[in-house]
């Protein structure tokens, strides 16, 4: 009498066990709605438990899906959906149906793929499910039995439990991103967006003695002392793209940083980082040099830190998305012309350390952040010291 509960409870838990999520919660008896996020070969996946009496109760909610699947995509902002909808019913409805089901909802932006479980042929339609979700069969066969009001309350408090706990886990991983506003992201954008508009009044962006009056950084002047060209070439940049790229990268990745680690411990990662980017390209490249890249690349080396602090959170939120921006930027600056590379790993490097050295807001370890600080010092010092005496031999 109650196996379609338990198999409606159960297939939530294999689901959730394969990494989909669900949607909302609290899960109700009759419908609840799973998040694929990649694990299938559709966006949501829902399932349904009510006894079906008749087609035009079928029809009617195959249309009204539609209608709301139509509503979720406009809200999600996605060009297109796709939904796998199982029904699970008792009984099947007492006229001609199969037809409904048989015919997929299909247009450029809305797919629904329905699969009708009734207790004439659950075998076989957990099969096309199985097939459906990249699931084993047994997975799915082996709870076709007949079950008690007990043990449907009994898998019903265990997904239910498990359900509030990965809540729990998505929210506290969600609290990791909300340290901090993007004060002192905006105020870089804005400073260099200000200093951009005074290079190009008092001689154009790409001049070189502008540039060089204004601070960029320049092997020879800094040998001659003047160390500041460090700091400088942070807030200048060379030429309109340059700016334009560098700035709405400062408001992306930057803003992460800052929202990551708040905002004090971001101005510190920010400079420093931008500080080892200067110093690595004072050491391997023998131009002239401008840009917020390395301090830029400093955020994506903190936000990589992450790592190591919070691998789960970090593999969950950010963690491929932080990869292939840092691959394929530094590939680019591999293969197209100059672009100082030196000065992206060098702030990727200088990133790691300083966020090593200041922590994580919640982290408490006196002894890991000296020793960030040690290194910090060590290498960013230890680096300087070699390139000015390897360019004055």
């Amino acid at each position: 009498m109650y196996s379609f509960d338990y198999m409606y409870w159960n297939l939530i838990k294999t689901l959730s066990k394969r990494g989909l999520e669900v949607v909302k919660a609290p899960v109700s008896d009759e419908e609840t709605w799973l998040e694929a996020k990649g694990h299938v070969p559709y966006d949501l996946i829902r399932i349904y438990r009510k006894d079906i009496d008749f087609r035009q109760a079928l029809v009617f909610d195959l249309e009204s899906l539609a209608e709301r699947a139509d509503r979720i995509r406009i809200a999600s902002g996605q060009r297109k959906l796709s939904i796998l909808t199982i029904y699970l019913s008792q009984e099947a409805p007492v006229d001609e149906w199969q037809d409904v089901v048989n015919h997929p909802i299909q247009d450029k932006r809305i797919s629904i793929v329905p699969i009708f479980i009734d207790q004439s042929g659950v075998e076989e339609e957990f099969t096309k499910v199985a097939l459906a979700l990249n699931l084993k069969l047994s997975e799915l066969t082996d709870q076709i039995v007949e079950r008690s009001e007990e043990e449907v309350e009994h898998i019903k408090a265990q997904v239910l439990a498990e359900i509030k706990n990965s809540e729990e886990e998505r929210q506290r991983q969600s609290a990791i991103f909300q340290r901090g506003k993007p004060i002192f992201t905006w105020f870089f954008a804005i400073l260099q967006i200000i200093m951009f508009l005074l290079l190009e009044i008092s001689g154009g962006s790409q001049n070189i003695e502008t540039l060089i009056l204004f601070g960029a950084k320049v092997n020879t002047l800094i040998l001659d002392g003047e160390w500041w060209r460090l700091l400088t070439p942070i807030v200048l940049h060379i030429g309109f793209i340059h700016l334009l790229f560098n700035t709405f990268a400062l408001l992306s990745v930057g803003a992460a940083a800052e929202r990551v680690f708040g905002s004090f411990r971001f101005v510190v990662i920010y400079i420093l980082a931008g500080v080892f980017g200067s110093i690595a390209s004072f050491i391997f490249s023998p131009y002239l040099s401008a840009g917020a890249s390395g301090a830029i690349f400093g955020c994506l080396g903190a936000l990589l830190y992450l790592a190591f602090s919070n691998k789960q959170a970090f593999l969950k939120t950010i963690g491929t998305n932080i990869a292939v921006i840092i691959i394929l930027n530094l590939g680019l600056g591999f293969t197209i012309s100059n672009i100082d590379n030196a000065g992206h790993i060098g702030g990727l490097v200088g990133g790691f350390l300083t966020a090593l050295a200041v922590g994580l807001p919640e982290e408490k370890i006196l002894l890991k952040r000296i020793f960030g600080w040690i290194l910090v010092t060590i290498l960013g010092g230890g680096a300087l010291y070699w390139g000015v005496h390897s360019q004055t031999l």
